[in-house]
């Protein structure tokens, strides 16, 4: 089988440590047989053939501006059945004015909860009531999404 290719493309606000977790995503995709170029830049989204190419593109990017040009060829690839990974606020706190990227990712950041109080009540089969508090963000999500906690 002929090796898997993935773009980690990391950078924006330093607070979500994006080298650090693209150096993550890096050892282990390389470590399950992936062929990994990784760029600080979103400049790496300008040659939307050799996206079309690629198996897998992880954006690790909190906040920013993506230009008309780099998004457009994301979202291509993407759509053409480029897979797309990410965690956290390196993919759904980016570019928080691009609509086209916030339904390709399948959600977008909303806030951090201050100590408001806020909980989840979920009935269960017997109809006992849970609360619990929420986790440290809040985001908006499409109803086709798995979230992993």
């Amino acid at each position: 089988m002929a090796n898997r290719k993935a773009l980690i493309v990391w950078g924006g606000w330093d607070g979500h440590q994006p080298r650090e977790v693209a150096e993550i995503f890096e050892k282990q995709l390389t470590d399950h047989g992936f062929e990994v170029e990784v760029s600080d830049t979103l400049d790496a989204y300008l040659d939307g053939e050799k996206l079309k190419s690629l198996d897998l593109i992880v954006p690790v990017w909190t906040m920013g501006q993506i230009t008309r040009d780099q998004e457009r060829n994301l979202l291509e690839a993407v759509k053409g059945g480029v897979g797309l990974g990410g965690c956290h606020g390196g993919m759904c706190d980016s570019f928080r004015n691009n609509t086209e990227y916030q339904f390709m990712t399948g959600g977008q950041w909303v806030a951090h909860p201050g100590n408001d109080g806020w909980s989840i009540r979920s009935k269960s089969a017997t109809r006992t009531t849970l609360s619990r508090r929420t986790a440290r963000h809040r985001s908006l999500s499409g109803p086709s999404n798995t979230i992993c906690t």
